[in-house]
């Protein structure tokens, strides 16, 4: 909703996209690892 605070703090975003992406990745590779 904030824009302003959106553009104030670019680094929590990119981190927190950064976060979801190591996450989604490594579920990934344990659900791999898991089926196996």
């Amino acid at each position: 909703m904030d824009k302003m605070g959106t553009y104030s703090y670019p680094q929590v975003t990119t981190l927190s996209i950064l976060g979801f992406v190591i996450y989604a990745w490594e579920f990934r590779r344990a659900f791999s690892a898991l089926r196996t």
